[in-house]
């Protein structure tokens, strides 16, 4: 059973947590053309209920973009986050302090900018996706850290 106490104590949540959410660890096999098949996570850590949701909602808008938006190439700076996330985080790193710095300089620009990013496959939306998920999944990333960043992301796939 996925414990629902979480590391989610700083603020309310704005959002509510949905019944199960599957977490996608690893990209899907294959094809790079590809927007990903979820991989059940065993609950083996604490999840924060508010990062859960937030991550249900982006996969849910990054699962109803169109594939003509464009799929992200290797030169796309979602790129970096692209692949299988599992081990990139030492056991002596913060995993919130090792991507929040990335994370801001990629995702806080202006809107017109965020709207460059709306790119389908593995190396656009969806690899970020993994990451996000990985992080509060496996090293108790919560989401009131990346709320903020990811809603305004949201916004701009909305935008597209």
């Amino acid at each position: 059973m996925v414990s629902t106490s979480s590391t989610c104590n700083t603020a309310h949540p704005t959002v509510t947590a949905p019944a199960l959410v599957n977490a996608a660890l690893q990209p899907s096999a294959g094809s790079s053309s590809s927007m990903g098949k979820s991989a059940y996570v065993p609950p083996t850590l604490s999840r924060c209920p508010v990062g859960i949701a937030l991550l249900h909602k982006f996969r849910d808008r990054i699962n109803a973009l169109p594939i003509d938006v464009g799929e992200a190439d290797k030169d796309h700076p979602l790129a970096t986050f692209a692949g299988d996330p599992v081990g990139c985080v030492g056991e002596d790193e913060d995993a919130w302090e090792k991507f929040d710095g990335p994370l801001n300089t990629l995702l806080q620009r202006p809107p017109g900018e965020l709207q460059q990013l709306v790119r389908v496959g593995e190396r656009g939306l969806i690899g970020l996706c993994h990451l996000l998920e990985y992080l509060v999944t496996s090293h108790r990333v919560t989401g009131y850290q990346f709320e903020g960043k990811l809603e305004q992301l949201m916004h701009a796939i909305d935008e597209v």
